[in-house]
């Protein structure tokens, strides 16, 4: 996954964060556009591009948190965790 995502601006926050998921369990087309569809209705979510076994999400932070995101992953069924935090450079917080 990309250690690095391009930092957008955010209305409220001044700036979006970047956030790599890893979604170990997300293993077929239904359930790549059920997470899809679940994190395009989050509130604070700008974007979210789906990987093999994972997600890029564009975040604001002020909106949404990354242990939030991974919660309501974790609530539909998903093992969600990040691979890194894009912003701070942290990794290993899992659901």
């Amino acid at each position: 996954m990309a250690k690095e995502l391009e930092q957008g601006h955010a209305g409220g926050s001044g700036q979006f964060h970047q956030l790599d998921l890893v979604i170990h369990n997300m293993d077929g087309q239904t359930s790549e556009e059920f997470v899809k569809k679940l994190l395009d209705g989050l509130p604070g979510i700008r974007a979210a591009r789906l990987i093999p076994e994972g997600a890029w999400i564009n975040y604001d932070p002020h909106t949404i948190s990354k242990e939030s995101i991974c919660g309501v992953l974790k609530d539909a069924g998903f093992r969600a965790g990040v691979f890194q935090d894009s912003w701070s450079g942290k990794t290993g917080f899992a659901s």
